[in-house]
């Protein structure tokens, strides 16, 4: 079971590195282009997809401050999600923040790391 829940995790990750990705070059590339009032919009978004690799990749090493680290920014865009009006990139955001925080969680009790 360890393993399935790793590479339901891993693959969780992996979307939630896409999914960033493709929002941020979207706010980035289409919708606010050329418009310099949104350029702290753009360096936030630009963040998540990094962090979400950052975060990945200290998982795979099994670093052991990764998961603290990782369920607190999580958590954090599991509330931001919440705080504004819920459209639909903030479900999509909460669904997949949720899911990996639940998939973290039961991996720390199980102490299914490799």
């Amino acid at each position: 079971m360890g393993d399935k829940i790793r590479k339901k995790t891993v693959a969780l990750f992996l979307i939630n590195i896409l999914f960033w990705l493709g929002i941020f070059l979207y706010f980035s590339f289409f919708r606010f282009r050329g418009e310099g009032d949104y350029l702290i919009l753009k360096i936030l978004l630009s963040g998540e997809p990094v962090l979400f690799t950052a975060a990945l990749s200290g998982y795979l090493r099994s670093w052991r401050i990764v998961p603290f680290l990782t369920l607190l920014f999580l958590a954090a865009n599991v509330v931001l999600s919440l705080t504004d009006q819920v459209g639909l990139l903030d479900a999509v955001s909460l669904v997949l923040s949720g899911g990996l925080f639940v998939l973290l969680i039961l991996q720390g009790k199980g102490k299914n790391t490799p």
